[in-house]
Order: C-alpha cells, then sequence, then structure tokens
C-alpha cells in the first residue's frame, strides 16, 4: 500500500469511525482495509487520539520536529550572513557549512549530508 500522509482531522475521523465500527462487531483489519491502511496504524492513533484532539486539525504530525543542531549559534551565523549579503558578497550553502565549523567546532565533525541539510533548515527558517 502507498503511504498516506493525512491531517490530524483525517486522523480523528477514522478513529471515531473506527469506535462505531468496532462497537457493531466488525473487524480492525477490515476497517482498516476500507481506509486503505494498516491495523496497526488505526490502534496507533487510538493510543494517540487525546494528543491528536490537542493538536491542530489541519496539521499532519503532532510533534515540532528535531530541534536544530546551530540554534544556539543561529544569530551569529545570520548575522554574518546578512553582513556579507549587505557587502554583495554573493553566500552559497558551503560558505555557512564554513561558518558554522569557525562557531561551532563540533560541527566539523557531521557528515558532509548532515552539515548541508543543518545549513539548510537554518537558512530555511530564516
Amino acid at each position: 500500500m502507498a503511504r498516506k500522509r493525512l491531517t490530524n482531522g483525517q486522523k480523528l475521523q477514522i478513529v471515531r469511525d473506527c469506535e462505531q465500527r468496532l462497537a457493531n462487531n466488525e473487524p480492525l483489519r477490515s476497517i482498516a482495509r476500507s481506509y486503505g491502511l494498516q491495523g496497526k496504524q488505526i490502534r496507533n492513533w487510538r493510543d494517540k487520539q487525546l494528543l491528536l484532539a490537542n493538536t491542530k486539525s489541519t496539521k499532519k504530525s503532532t510533534s515540532r520536529g528535531a530541534k536544530g543542531r546551530l540554534q544556539e549559534y543561529e544569530d551569529e551565523i545570520m548575522t554574518w550572513a546578512f553582513y556579507q549579503r549587505d557587502a554583495g558578497v554573493p553566500l552559497a550553502y558551503k560558505h555557512l557549512v564554513i561558518k558554522a565549523g569557525q562557531v561551532w567546532p563540533e560541527f566539523r565533525n557531521l557528515t558532509d549530508s548532515q552539515q548541508y541539510h543543518t545549513v539548510r533548515r537554518l537558512c530555511q527558517r530564516n
């Protein structure tokens, strides 16, 4: 089955429908199949029903995601980047990766891919 990305509101609606159909002795597997899902996924949503109800119904996740690795150095890096841009210096991700390695030495221990994606997320937030 193809992966589906449902909003929290859709997940809650499926759980409510599932509760009604289970009360009528319909098997969970049959209910899940009618939605194109696995029974385990619906069980997980039933377990997280309170959490789903307390998050925005249009979101597709209940978590905020991982915290940025460069969070405490973000201001210094972005101030430097804006200064460079104002001076007319063109910047690439590689320049930001080098600057991140200067302000946070452990950053150099990450793989190239991890460095790139960390800097990319930093730029997207700003």
